[in-house]
């Protein structure tokens, strides 16, 4: 006897407010595209007429079908998909957590079929297939839970040697605009089964995000965390999410920003420049010098100098002509240190101030009071000594300190 018996009426319980769009993702994409051989992928939503439920049914043609009928109903169980980076499952939990919502289901393969039924029993069917596997479940779902999946089958991004359709309709991937290689950190298990984090080298795709709200990061064409980004990228490995599949470590996010950042920056408009994403990629310590510059210009203007404490007329000298001057509180702590770093390597994208050629004492007295107490002060004039001879004084009026003589 196990240890642990599972409530599924429980479980079903505990997902009440979990977006259904992961039946979609997990038993619909994921497992049917992980397998060995794969060229098609059928998805049908099909809702019953008069009642807040669906059948939901998924059909490949993987040949060796399911590897084993027990990890239907097994959660947890061990998967082949552990030790393989570029396969996107490894918890055997998706269907299961999709069983829990359903009213009956039955799932058919090349080794044999199992029934599951209303009354919590199943049952084996001798039915088999001579190629892929049939999953079908009658779902509880509303119409609008309905409406989450059809609207989830378009953010997908379909395996180019997948054909892979959703009610009838092919979904075909948009072209990336631009791909790239680096290193991530995914999961592998180790020599015991173990999952353990380790990095590799990935191809990363930069789309277009496919709806509104934004971008997401893809794991193998399954969108799992919307980041609300500029652009989506795919990544083409497992993604080290959380247990929910729908997060990842605040480092992970800075990493995959400033990977786009360095490969992207010249695409962005000046308003883009400011987002808080592009913001966090420029104070991470692995981003360009380019992407960095090229950030710099979209939000300051190529023309820039940085406020220069030791010669702060420098700065509205700078003003005067055309210069924008940015201050140290313009930028975060990270981006400061950047900012040094890139100074320090002979590739300054910030001059002080001080060091532009702009002469500082032809700055016009009225800018002053642009700037904080004591940058815009009126530089002192010098006088003529007061003369003992008042008729030498009538030849003079004054205007504040200067003597100005009568023409």
């Amino acid at each position: 006897m196990s240890w642990y018996d599972v409530d599924r009426q429980g479980l079903a319980k505990l997902m009440a407010n979990k977006d259904r769009s992961f039946i979609l993702y997990e038993v619909g994409c994921q497992n049917a595209w992980d397998e060995d051989g794969v060229t098609r992928v059928d998805i049908l939503l099909e809702p019953v007429p008069g009642k807040p439920q669906a059948r939901f049914t998924v059909t490949d043609d993987a040949p060796e079908g399911f590897r084993s009928l027990t990890h239907a109903w097994t959660l947890f169980a061990e998967s082949y998909k552990k030790g393989t980076p570029t396969k996107r499952g490894f918890m055997n939990l998706g269907e299961k957590l999709a069983l829990a919502l359903a009213v009956e289901a039955h799932i058919i393969t090349t080794t044999g079929g199992v029934r599951f039924h209303p009354d919590e029993s199943r049952s084996t069917l001798r039915k088999k297939r001579e190629a892929g596997s049939e999953v079908s479940m009658l779902l509880k779902l509303t119409r609008a839970q309905v409406a989450e999946i059809e609207a989830a089958a378009r953010l997908v991004i379909p395996p180019a040697n997948i054909v892979t359709t959703f009610n009838g309709q092919t979904l075909t991937a948009p072209a990336p605009l631009t791909s790239f290689a680096a290193a991530l950190k995914t999961q592998k298990a180790d020599d015991e089964g173990n999952m353990a984090p380790t990095t590799r080298n990935t191809v990363i795709e930069v789309f277009e995000p496919l709806t509104d709200g934004g971008g997401w990061i893809y794991e193998l064409g399954i969108p799992v965390v919307r980041t609300g980004d500029t652009w989506s990228v795919n990544i083409h490995q497992k993604v080290p999410l959380n247990m929910n599949r729908d997060n990842v470590t605040p480092a992970y996010l800075r990493r995959v920003r400033t990977l786009l950042l360095n490969h992207m920056a010249d695409q962005l408009t000046s308003e883009e420049a400011s987002e808080s994403w592009v913001k966090e990629a420029t104070a991470s310590k692995d981003v360009e010098t380019s992407a960095y510059s090229t950030v710099m210009n979209k939000r300051f203007g190529e023309n820039r100098v940085m406020f220069d404490p030791s010669d702060p007329e420098a700065g509205m000298s700078a003003v005067a002509r055309g210069y924008t001057l940015v201050t140290g509180n313009q930028l975060s702590g990270g981006e400061r240190d950047n900012m040094r770093r890139f100074r320090a390597d002979g590739k300054d994208p910030f001059q002080p101030a001080g060091r532009v050629w702009v002469p500082s004492w032809r700055v016009p007295h009225w800018l002053g009071s642009c700037f904080p107490r004591g940058m815009g002060s009126r530089p002192k004039q010098e006088t003529a000594p007061r003369s003992p001879n008042p008729a030498s004084r009538s030849s003079t009026s004054t205007l504040g300190d200067a003597r100005v003589p009568h023409i």
